[in-house]
């Protein structure tokens, strides 16, 4: 599988560096209108990706062997589309007759809410600081009665520390007794390291790829970071898989992949402490 699929524009074969790490699923490069394309009731490509890829969770390994309870999603960088890949595993998901409560935990560029089409308001970090309390922060989504969600809430300085006050397992807990599964949106382990208190709490961690974008350096980071915090469940999503071959379909970059390119953590957060100023 990993052969014809580049990590970076330097030709490196992730199957070189991933070690005991496996891959779950590939998305395509796709452009369209709507972030949440598994809303669509049309059959497409696509959307047959999001159910192998749901296929492939529900076949996750575990020991003892369970039904998988607690899934984060995360990637290296800004930009590879994890966001986009929980949102929709998450709704397609629900397809199945399971109900799914998706965390967007991501404490410092959220972007899931502006993808639903949700107005923001109070969420995760109001809960953690004691503004909100766990039932009030819990939505159902207006166009899926099987999928609810718990927005970041209000930007703090300081969120990656609130996820150490105990709270979130606590939030954790509640929330698995009012679904059959967590899908957790992380920010990226290269410039935020708040993976690394979550996904303990979890059965898995999916790491997303874009094709083409993150290099060898990257995957063998996420080797060594897994190793030394003892995260050993950890899965491959490729995402922006372009055409391959005669006759595939053919896509080009549009909405839905995460992170605007044009941003970055650094320019979020300076935007975000002039707001707060």
């Amino acid at each position: 599988m990993f052969d014809d699929m580049c990590c970076g524009k330097d030709g490196y074969n992730a199957v070189y560096v991933l070690d005991k790490l496996f891959t779950i699923g590939e998305i395509i490069q796709g452009k369209f209108e709507n972030g949440l394309v598994t809303a669509s009731k049309e059959r497409s490509f696509i959307i047959e990706q999001f159910r192998l890829l749901r296929s492939s969770v529900k076949n996750l390994p575990l020991d003892p062997p369970g039904q998988i309870k607690r899934l984060v999603v995360t990637s290296s960088v800004e930009g590879e589309g994890k966001s986009f890949v929980a949102t929709n595993l998450a709704n397609i998901i629900t397809r199945s007759n399971k109900k799914v409560v998706l965390l967007e935990m991501d404490l410092h560029q959220p972007s899931i809410c502006e993808m639903l089409g949700l107005q923001r308001g109070a969420g995760i970090t109001d809960y953690l600081t004691g503004r909100a309390t766990a039932e009030e922060i819990l939505l159902q989504t207006p166009f899926n009665p099987d999928l609810y969600f718990v927005q970041a809430g209000r930007l703090e300085e300081d969120a990656s520390e609130l996820l150490l006050n105990g709270k979130i397992e606590v939030l954790m807990d509640f929330l698995s007794t009012k679904a059959d599964m967590l899908i957790i949106d992380m920010p990226p382990i290269n410039p935020i390291t708040d993976l690394y208190v979550i996904a303990p709490l979890c059965d898995y961690a999916l790491y997303v790829v874009r094709h083409g974008k993150v290099r060898k350096n990257n995957i063998q980071m996420l080797n060594e970071n897994m190793k030394s915090h003892n995260i050993k469940k950890v899965a491959i999503i490729f995402n922006g898989i372009k055409k391959r071959g005669i006759g595939q379909y053919s896509y080009g970059y549009g909405y839905g992949y995460g992170y605007d390119y044009k941003s970055s953590y650094d320019s979020y957060g300076k935007a975000k402490k002039k707001k707060m100023a």
